[in-house]
This record gives structure tokens, sequence and C-alpha cells, in this order.
């Protein structure tokens, strides 16, 4: 077995003491005005963090401000996002708009839309961003790697440079080497490279002058932008699907919570059975569909049945991972609210991905997973008449 198949195997087995060890908070609106000495689990439609947290913080919310110090890692997903608090290890957040204005002891990763890094502050890593529209002016201690559709970078690089783009404009100094591969590059009075510097535009060859010394056009990187363009699609296929998991996740949580809280309850007293069940969902339902399409009275309810039935496929892991939060919200006896399970939930997703990246076992326990976790719904939905949405 691989390294990374070690990790994810042992981040199975570990990650049920990682959720009873945690104590997340959830609601609408979440302040914390009070200084918390531990590690912070959020999730709400908009938090704000207005007092020191001595730990980690990982959020999930639809806007997210932080006003002071969080000493150890911010992990977030969220809509928009302010960042005015000093961060003293690694930022990773996926995010429509960041505005960032203190500085990250750290690496800081970002998948968003609009990224803004302010001037008179300093990224002590690396620092690496997927986004639409890229506006970096301040300091980078480490390496910088840069995708996005247009990017301004009028900030410092410590280290070497990496950018792919549409359209780069450089107003900054770069202290290593770079690497620019952009349709247009446009080169500001402040602007300066002391390493190599290999480029592609799809003018061609543009004068530096004296922003480099050694600057050599490279037809070859437009291939390249192409493969690393390619890189950043699979990044944001993913944020899309997660983002989309997390929504129906959410309505399912919200909805039909009661009918996933007791369907729960088979997968740990007839998991076989639950299996089963699913095996014969996947297998017999296109039978049964099939015979619809082929009787005219029944085409109606053929493509109906095979509407609902792709549904349920491609979103079968989301489903699953709201089971399995219910599962353990009822085997730890947390009492958890929407909120924390909708969280949990979106965690176990990304968890029972990573267990699927495996070749073969991984992916055969991933299957394994999402047919107990369907088969348990469909033994709940034989086993009662009762009505699925909450009272």
């Amino acid at each position: 077995m691989k390294p990374k198949s070690h990790f994810t195997f042992c981040l199975f087995l570990l990650f049920p003491l990682f959720l009873f060890a945690m104590e997340p908070k959830a609601g609408n609106q979440i302040t914390i005005n009070e200084p918390v000495e531990d590690d912070l689990y959020l999730a709400g439609s908009e938090v704000g963090l207005n007092a020191k947290i001595s730990g980690d913080v990982v959020v999930a919310c639809s806007e997210l401000k932080v006003r002071d110090t969080i000493t150890q890692d911010l992990i977030a997903a969220m809509g928009d996002m302010t960042l005015s608090g000093y961060v003293g290890d690694d930022v990773r957040i996926f995010t429509g708009t960041v505005d960032i204005n203190n500085s990250i002891g750290g690496d800081l990763i970002v998948f968003g839309g609009e990224v803004e890094f302010r001037e008179g502050y300093t990224v002590g890593g690396d620092l690496v961003v997927f986004g639409g529209s890229v506006a970096i002016a301040g300091a980078v201690a480490g390496k910088v790697r840069i995708y996005g559709g247009e990017v301004a970078f009028d900030g410092q690089a410590m280290g070497d440079m990496e950018v792919y783009t549409d359209q780069f404009e450089l107003n900054g100094t770069v202290a290593g080497k770079a690497k620019l591969v952009a349709d247009d590059i446009g080169l500001g009075k402040n602007a300066r490279i002391e390493g190599p510097v290999r480029y592609w535009t799809a003018a061609g060859e543009i004068d530096f002058g004296a922003v480099a010394s050694n600057a050599t056009y490279d037809p070859t990187l437009a291939d390249e932008r192409d493969t690393s363009w390619d890189g950043f699609s699979g990044w944001g296929f993913f944020l899309l699907s997660f983002l989309s998991s997390a929504l129906l996740a959410l309505l399912l949580i919200f909805l039909f919570g009661r009918y996933f809280e007791r369907s729960a309850q088979h997968v740990q007293t007839a998991w076989m059975r639950s299996f089963a069940y699913g095996v014969l969902y996947v297998i017999g339902v296109p039978v049964a569909i099939v015979v619809l399409l082929v009787s005219v009275i029944g085409i109606p309810i053929g493509l109906l049945s095979l509407a609902i039935y792709i549904f349920t496929i491609v979103f079968a892991p989301t489903i699953a991972s709201v089971v399995y939060a219910y599962c353990t919200d009822q085997y730890y006896d947390k009492g958890w609210s929407n909120g924390i399970l909708l969280l949990v939930a979106m965690a176990l997703y990304i968890v029972l991905w990573l267990i699927m990246l495996i070749p073969f076992i991984g992916w055969l326990a991933g299957t394994v997973a999402i047919g107990i976790g369907i088969g348990a719904l469909l033994m709940r939905q034989k086993s009662t008449a009762e009505p699925a949405l909450n009272p």
C-alpha cells in the first residue's frame, strides 16, 4: 500500500475519534466575542470571529469575518470572506470572494472567484491561488503559484513565481526565477524579476527591458498552459461538486431529517441487510425501468423513474454521507443540531471520496459504504408509511 493509501486508511479509522473529540458550534449567526483556548469548529450563515482563537479554526458558512488572531490553521468554505486578523499558520479557503488585509504565518491556499491580498502584509510561506480575478499587493516569503483569469501582482515575491492566466499585469518584484504563461503580459514601471524568466504570450515575444536581464520566450509553454488549466478545471469541478453536494445535504437534513435519523438505525442494527437492499436498488431498478419503457402506458412512469434513479446514483455519496452523519450522532449520543450534522456530513463526504481514490480496495470499500447508506433508506421506506418530512 502506498504512503497516501496508508494515510487515507488511517484517516478513515481515526475520523470517528476526531468527531467525538471536537465540540463544534452551529447556528444562523455565530459571533465569537470571548477568547477560545482550543480548536474551533463552526457552521452557520454568518460567522464573525472578534476574539483570539488559540488553535485551529474550521468554518463552513455563507459569510466569514475574522477580526482577531487565529494562532494555528484556518480552513474555511464560504461565499464571502474578510480576513482582518492575523493567522499564525496555514490558511486554506474555498470562497466566492476574499479580502485579506493582515499577515499569515504559513501558506495561503485559495480557491475563489475574486481574491485580493492587500499591501503591507506578508504570507510567511507559499502562496497558491486558483481564482477568476486575483490581485496581490502584499509580500510572499515563499513561492508564488497563481492560476487565474485576470492576475495583477504588485507585491514582493521572495521566492520563485509561476503564473498561468489570460491577462497578467506585473508591477511588483520577484527575487527568484519566474515562469509566466499568459495570453497577454503587461509590465509596470515598478516591475522587476531578479532571476531568469521563461515566458509565453499569444502575441509572441515581448521586450522585458530593465525588468529582467535574462528573459526567454518559450513557445512550448503554450502546451503547459493547457495542461495546467486542465488541472485547474479539475479542482473547479471538485469545488462545484462539493458545493452542490453541500446544498443537497442541507436540504436533506432540514426537510427529511427525521427520515434519515430513523434510517441510520438500520445501519447499526442490520448493515448487511441494508447493503443487500442497496445492491437490489442499483441492479433491480434499471430492469424495472426498461420494462416500463417498452410498454406504451408505462413510458411516463419509466422516464420519471429513470430521472430519479440517475439523480440518486449521481448524488449517492452525498446521500450516504448524510446517513452516516446521523449514525455518528447516534453512536456517540451527541444530539447534534442540523448545522453540525451538515458539517459532519460534508466531512464524511470528503473522507469517502478520499477512500475511493485508493485503487480497487478503496473503490470497493466506498461502494459498499454507499450501498449500505442507500439500502438503509430503502429499509426505512419499507418498514413504515410515516411521512418523510419533519414535523
